[in-house]
């Protein structure tokens, strides 16, 4: 049995039972290698949301799914200001004509 090492540097409560069970809401996980080292083995990255009160865990939902409706990267594609291409990468849209024009209004 290997030891629990909580490598998360915080806020923290110091039990669990502290966290009112209706304003707690998992959002995902996802695996990591520790310092990004394939050859070690996989983490489990837990992330969640827990407040004081279910009303502002409610209004911290809502505002995610508000801002799901305006991220740029979704706009933009929409809009066909730029492209997003596997073989350059997401770190680098290509800018297509529309995104061109505001672009240099923006210059201006």
């Amino acid at each position: 049995m290997s030891t629990f090492i909580d490598m998360c540097q915080g806020p923290h409560v110091e039990n669990t039972k502290e966290l009112d069970e209706n304003a707690f809401k998992l959002d995902k996980i996802a695996g990591a290698y520790w310092r990004g080292d394939a050859s070690k083995k996989m983490l489990t990255r837990i992330y969640a949301f827990a407040f004081d009160t279910r009303e502002e865990l409610d209004a911290h939902s809502k505002m995610l799914e508000e801002a799901k409706k305006r991220d740029h990267r979704i706009i933009g594609k929409k809009m066909k200001l730029f492209t997003i291409s596997e073989l350059v990468g997401s770190g680098l849209p290509l800018i297509q004509p529309k995104g061109m024009i505001m672009r240099k209004a923006i210059e201006e």
